[in-house]
């Protein structure tokens, strides 16, 4: 009688290292086991065990529970960073900032990562979550950053995807140090071909999206530094009476498209000042804005396609200064588009009939 031979099968996903929290179900089955202080420490061990042993990187995965972090992580290229966070009040993975004064992880000169279902919980200390700079190739998916004040920050990053992460209670103020995720524009490089789809920003206690090109990497202002950003699909919300922007600074031949905004009440909800250049706003979705929700400064810009609902601002677009802006097709729901031009040569066309 012949015995079929079963050929042994090995998960295509299978992790280089298991990292297993103190609190972690079956941790005993990880290949480091952290103890709940210092849990920083296991973590980078395992990060620099792939980053030297593998010359093709690897995939470390991390099991559920509560890891306390009590100084910075150095992340390194080409490992994809798995934990098992599902949902915003989940808690799945859980990295938490235990102190002030410093990061969950930095990033520094890196390239070709993933960060992957990890919640950061930033504990409403003074650090980041993420800090990244001069990077690029990076990929963050499903991650949620709860409870800090500049939750995620990128100077001279590029080529980058954040996808379908959660924002929640992020912020602290109007600055690039305050907001929910900073863009910095280095001295060094530029920030550019950044995309945010599908990303939650809600209960926001700052800026959700904060461009500072001061920076400048030696270039003009205009084209050249922090250009070539999406923000498309995603959601803002801040805490109702509160006086933030959800997008502020100076953008250059990006597109800010099919987002929904809400609740913002004393100040626009976008807001980008010059020299911002050739950007695209439109099919943006703007609800309860007691205030003008589009404030643009800058040249070429086009403000198209945009809906303003439940909302009584004095106008729906404001044009602080500028050459050949266009305000073109909006519609709002209670009376016409009306616009405050203080640019020269704006075309104002077609927006529910006012011209």
């Amino acid at each position: 009688m012949l015995i079929p031979s079963v050929a042994p099968t090995v998960e295509a996903n299978a992790a280089t290292l298991v990292v297993a929290a103190n609190n972690s179900l079956n941790k005993d089955r990880a290949d480091y086991i952290c103890n709940g202080v210092n849990d920083h420490v296991k973590i980078q061990t395992a990060i620099d065990r792939i980053a030297t042993d593998s010359a093709y990187g690897g995939r470390l995965a991390f099991m559920e529970g509560n890891y306390n972090i009590e100084a910075a992580i150095t992340g390194r290229s080409l490992i994809i960073y798995d934990g098992c966070t599902v949902g915003m009040w989940g808690k799945g993975t859980t990295f938490t900032l235990a102190g002030n004064g410093y990061n969950i992880m930095n990033f520094s000169g890196q390239q070709s990562f993933e960060i992957n279902r990890i919640k950061f919980d930033g504990n409403n200390k003074t650090g980041k979550a993420l800090n990244l700079v001069n990077c690029h190739n990076l990929h963050i998916t499903k991650s949620y950053f709860t409870y800090s004040p500049n939750a995620f920050y990128i100077e001279r990053g590029w080529y980058g995807w954040i996808r379908d992460c959660n924002f929640l209670d992020c912020g602290a103020g109007d600055t690039l140090a305050t907001s929910a995720v900073g863009l910095y524009n280095g001295a060094t490089n530029n920030t550019n071909n950044l995309r945010f789809l599908g990303c939650r920003f809600e209960y926001l206690n700052g800026i959700g999206i904060y461009s500072d090109v001061s920076g400048n990497y030696g270039l003009p202002q205009t084209m050249s530094n922090n250009h070539q950003i999406l923000i498309q699909n995603c959601k803002f919300e801040t805490v109702p009476g509160y006086n933030h922007v959800a997008i502020y600074g100076v953008l250059n031949r990006s597109r800010i498209i099919a987002n929904t905004f809400w609740y913002c009440q004393t100040k626009p909800m976008i807001q980008l000042i010059s020299p911002s250049t050739m950007n695209i706003i439109g099919d943006n979705s703007f609800g309860n804005a007691q205030v003008t929700p589009i404030v643009i400064g800058g040249s070429r810009n086009s403000i198209r396609d945009n809906t303003v609902e439940f909302g009584v601002p004095s106008h729906e677009t404001h044009i602080t200064d500028g050459d050949r802006n266009r305000v073109m097709g909006n519609i709002v729901d209670t009376n016409t588009w009306r616009v405050l031009d203080a640019g020269t040569n704006t075309r104002i066309l077609h927006n529910e009939g006012a011209e």
